[in-house]
C-alpha cells in the first residue's frame, strides 16, 4: 500500500503542476484560470510533502513531511472554493464568505509545523510513519467538510438553473468534486485510527484534469471522453513516476550489490525512457480511443472534408448553395441548416439557401451594421452559441441575434479580409454539442464553400459579360446583313408600289370608264386584274413582314442554357440566310436525320454560329467566282451552280456522344497560311469592313468553348471549306 501512496502522490503532483501552468497560460487575465492555478499550486505542495513523507527512513522526517503536506491541505479547501465561485460568476456574491475561508486558512497556517496540527507519528496498517492529530487538526478537518459542501451546494443550485452548455460545464465540475474530494477523503481515515487504507488518493487527479478541461474546453468535450482521457492520463503517468519509484523500493540493496554508489543510475535512465515514451504511448492510446469512441463523428467529418474538395467543381451557385445546406443537414444530422450571402446591391446579408426548420422561424436578412455581422468580422471566428451564453461579458445582442436565427453555431466565410456569407448551423438531433474536431471541419468547408462561391460569382459575372459580347457580335453580324437584307425589302416595297401605281393609274380609270358605260361585261376582266395586283402586295409584304419577324428574332438577347433540338436551330437560321442571299444562285443542302440527340445550349448562340458559317460559305463561293472572272483561278468550261452542305450526325469523340454538324462549300478555300490565322482576332480576308472585321470566326470559336465543345476546320485552296463542330449530346431526342 505504501508504494501505491508513492505513486498516487506523484502523479497527484505531475498533474497538479503541469495543469495548472497549462491553464494559466492560456489567459492568465481570467479569474477561472487564475483561482485554478493557485488552487492547483496548493494540491501539488500537498503532494509533494505527501510522497517525502511516503518515502522516510525516520520518524523525524516522516513528521517534519507530515507537517509541511498540512501546509497545502489548509489552503487547499479555500482555494477550491474560490476558483469555483470563480467558475460560477459569484466572487462578489460570495465575498464575505470567501474572507472568513482565508482568513481561517492563514491563521491556521501559522501553527501548521507545530504539535497542534501533527502531534507525531506511528504505524498504522502497512504504512510505519502515519500522522496523529494535533487538537487544531479536528477544526481543520470540520472546515474541509464545511467548505467542500457549500461549494457542491453552489454547483448544485447552477447546475439546476442552468441549460446547454452551462449546465454541461456545472455536471463537469460536480463529477470532479464527488470523484476528486471523494478519493482526498480517504487519507483521513488512518488519523483517526479507523483501518481504511488511502485507496482513492489518485482519484486527486482526476478533480484536476476534468476541471482543467472546464475551464479550456468544456464546451467542446464529451464527459465521456474526459473521463476516458483522464484514466488514460493517470495511468500512462502513473507508471512513468511509479516504475521508477518500484525499481527503488523492491531493488536498491541488489543495485547497490552490482552498481555500488552508483545504483541511483538505473531507476534515473529508468524515468528518463519511459518520460520520453510516455507522451508517445498516451497520444497513441488516446488516438485510439477517440477513434472507437468518435467512429461516427469522424465518418461524417470525412464525408464533410470530401465534399468540400469538391465544391469547386460546380458551377451552379444555388445548386452549391443547395448542396452545402443539404449536406450539412444529413451529413452532420442538425435541425437546420442556412447560408447568408452578402448581396452588394442592397448592401446587406440575404439568406440564399436552407434546409431544415427551426423552432425560431428564422430571419432572411441580416444588415450590415448589426452587431452579429461586426463580430464576425472583427473575430474572424466560429460563434458557438451555449459559449456565448456561458460568458459574463457577452453581448446580449448578438445572443438575441443567435436565438432568432436558430442558430447553435455560426461559421464565417472569408475571402481575405471581406466576409462573403456565413452559415447558421442548428442543433444536432442527437443534442451533442460541437466538437473542436467539428469545427475545424466546418471552418474547412466554409472556407472551401467561400472559394466555391467567388468562383460561381465570378463564372456568372463572366457568362453575362460573354453574353452581351455575344450579342454585340450578333448586333455586327446585323450590320453586315444591312445592305443584302435591305435590298430583299426594298424589291418588297417595289413590287407594293408598283402594284398600287398600276391599280391607281390603270385598273381605277378604266373600271370608272366601263362604269361609265354600264358595261358589266367589261368590268369583270378588270377586277380579275386588280384581285392579281392585291394578291402580289399581299404576298409581299408577308414577305417583308417575315424578314423583320426573322431580324428580330435573330437580334433578340439569348436566354441561358437547355435542351436544343439541331433540326429547329437549323431551320431557323436557314430561313435567315435566305433573307439576305438570293437562294436561286447556290444550291443550299440540309442532311438532318430526325431522332437526332439533343445538346445542351443556347440556341439563340449556335444559331448565331451557323448563321456566320453559312454566311461565310456564300461568300467564299462568290470570292471563287470573282477570281475566275479576273484569271486568279481557271474557269471550268461548265461552271457549276456553288455548293453549300449543312449535315449532322451523332458521333463518339474522346468517348462521349456528341453531335457533330458540319458545314461544307465548294468555294475558294484557304491556303494554308490563312487557316492558320482564321481563328485570330481581326484576322479577315474579305475587301471591306462592310463584309467582315475579322471577329466572326474568333466568335464563333468562344461561343463553341462556351458549349464545351470543338470546332474543327479543312481547306483547300480553289476547292472548298469544311467546318466541323462538336457539341456535347444529351441523351434527349
Amino acid at each position: 500500500m505504501v508504494i501505491f501512496s508513492i505513486v498516487s502522490s506523484l502523479t497527484n503532483a505531475a498533474s497538479s503542476l503541469i495543469f495548472g501552468v497549462f491553464v494559466i497560460r492560456q489567459n492568465s487575465r481570467n479569474a477561472k484560470n487564475r483561482t485554478y492555478f493557485w488552487f492547483s499550486a496548493s494540491v501539488a505542495l500537498w503532494s509533494i510533502f505527501y510522497f517525502l513523507w511516503q518515502i522516510s527512513k525516520t520518524p523525524d522526517d516522516a513528521l517534519f513531511n507530515a507537517r509541511g503536506l498540512m501546509l497545502g491541505a489548509i489552503f487547499i479547501p479555500v482555494l477550491y472554493l474560490h476558483h469555483i465561485v470563480a467558475i460560477l460568476g459569484k466572487t462578489e456574491q460570495c465575498r464575505k464568505q470567501l474572507i472568513g475561508a482565508y482568513v481561517f486558512a492563514v491563521s491556521s497556517s501559522l501553527f501548521s509545523f507545530t504539535p497542534f496540527f501533527v502531534s507525531g507519528v506511528a504505524p498504522k496498517l502497512s504504512y510505519p510513519f502515519w500522522p496523529n492529530p494535533g487538537f487544531l487538526f479536528h477544526p481543520f478537518l470540520l472546515f474541509w467538510v464545511v467548505v467542500v459542501a457549500y461549494g457542491v451546494k453552489l454547483i448544485f443550485e447552477s447546475f439546476r438553473s442552468a441549460s446547454g452548455i452551462v449546465r454541461n460545464q456545472m455536471k463537469y465540475i460536480l463529477l470532479a468534486t464527488i470523484v476528486g474530494w471523494g478519493g482526498g477523503l480517504t487519507n483521513y481515515f488512518l488519523w483517526y485510527d479507523i483501518p481504511i487504507p488511502p485507496y482513492g488518493n489518485i482519484l486527486v487527479s482526476a478533480y484536476i484534469v476534468i476541471v482543467a478541461y472546464v475551464i479550456i474546453k468544456y464546451q467542446l468535450m464529451d464527459v465521456r471522453l474526459a473521463l476516458t482521457f483522464t484514466s488514460l492520463f493517470l495511468g500512462v503517468y502513473g507508471l512513468v513516476f511509479g516504475i521508477p519509484v518500484l525499481i527503488v523500493l523492491l531493488t536498491q540493496k541488489e543495485l547497490e550489490l552490482f552498481w555500488g554508489n552508483k545504483w541511483w543510475v538505473i531507476p534515473v535512465l529508468t524515468y528518463a525512457v519511459l518520460s520520453m515514451i510516455g507522451p508517445y504511448i498516451y497520444s497513441r492510446l488516446r488516438l485510439k480511443v477517440e477513434n472507437r469512441m468518435l467512429r461516427e463523428q469522424r465518418a461524417y467529418q470525412q464525408t464533410l472534408l470530401q465534399a468540400s474538395r469538391g465544391m469547386t467543381l460546380v458551377k451552379d451557385m444555388d445548386k452549391l448553395l443547395k448542396l452545402i445546406v443539404h449536406i450539412l443537414t444529413k451529413t452532420v444530422k442538425i435541425t437546420h441548416a442556412r447560408i447568408f450571402l452578402w448581396d452588394p446591391d442592397r448592401k446587406r446579408y440575404e439568406s440564399r439557401a436552407v434546409r431544415g426548420v427551426s423552432r425560431q422561424g428564422g430571419v432572411g436578412v441580416v444588415d450590415e451594421d448589426s452587431e452579429l455581422v461586426r463580430r464576425l468580422r472583427e473575430g474572424k471566428q466560429a460563434l458557438v452559441l451555449e459559449e456565448l451564453q456561458s460568458q459574463s461579458l457577452a453581448s446580449e445582442t448578438i445572443i438575441k441575434e443567435m436565438i432568432a436565427h436558430g442558430a447553435a453555431l455560426i461559421i464565417p466565410s472569408f475571402i481575405q479580409d471581406r466576409l462573403l456569407g456565413f452559415l447558421v448551423l442548428g442543433e444536432k438531433k442527437s443534442k451533442q454539442l460541437y466538437t473542436e474536431s467539428d469545427l475545424d471541419i466546418l471552418k474547412t468547408l466554409a472556407n472551401q464553400a467561400a472559394l466555391a462561391i467567388e468562383n460561381c460569382i465570378f463564372l456568372t459575372e463572366f457568362e453575362h459579360q460573354q453574353a452581351h459580347f455575344f450579342q454585340a457580335a450578333k448586333m455586327a453580324d446585323l450590320g453586315t446583313m444591312a445592305s443584302g437584307i435591305a435590298h430583299q425589302v426594298n424589291n418588297r416595297f417595289n413590287v407594293i408600289k408598283l402594284g398600287a401605281e398600276s391599280a391607281l393609274m390603270v385598273d381605277f380609270p378604266r373600271i370608272e370608264k366601263q362604269m361609265a358605260a354600264n358595261n358589266l361585261e367589261g368590268i369583270r376582266p378588270l377586277i380579275g386584274s386588280l384581285e392579281s395586283v392585291y394578291r402580289k402586295i399581299a404576298k409581299n409584304a408577308d414577305h417583308g413582314g417575315e424578314i423583320v419577324r426573322r431580324l428580330l428574332d435573330f437580334s433578340r438577347l439569348s436566354e441561358g442554357f437547355g435542351p436544343v433540338n439541331i433540326g429547329d436551330v437549323v431551320a431557323s437560321c436557314v430561313r435567315l440566310w435566305e433573307c439576305k442571299h438570293p437562294v436561286y444562285d447556290t444550291d443550299l443542302r440540309i442532311e438532318i436525320p430526325d431522332g437526332l440527340a439533343r445538346i445542351h445550349g443556347n440556341s439563340g448562340e449556335i444559331e448565331e454560329v451557323l448563321f456566320n458559317l453559312l454566311d461565310n460559305a456564300y461568300d467564299a463561293i462568290k470570292m471563287k467566282e470573282e477570281a475566275w472572272e479576273c484569271g486568279k483561278l481557271e474557269k471550268p468550261e461548265h461552271p457549276a451552280k456553288g455548293r453549300i452542305t449543312l449535315s449532322a450526325r451523332e458521333a463518339l469523340r474522346h468517348g462521349r456522344r456528341y453531335v457533330e454538324v458540319t458545314i461544307a462549300d465548294s468555294g475558294l478555300g484557304m491556303p494554308e497560311e490563312v487557316r492558320k490565322q482564321v481563328f485570330v482576332p481581326f484576322f479577315t480576308t474579305k475587301a471591306t469592313a462592310i463584309k467582315g472585321t475579322g471577329l466572326g470566326l474568333y466568335v464563333i470559336r468562344k461561343m463553341v468553348d462556351a458549349h464545351r465543345g470543338e470546332i474543327e476546320l479543312e481547306s483547300v485552296y480553289g476547292e472548298g471549306t469544311t467546318f466541323r463542330i462538336f457539341l456535347p449530346a444529351t441523351g434527349e431526342t
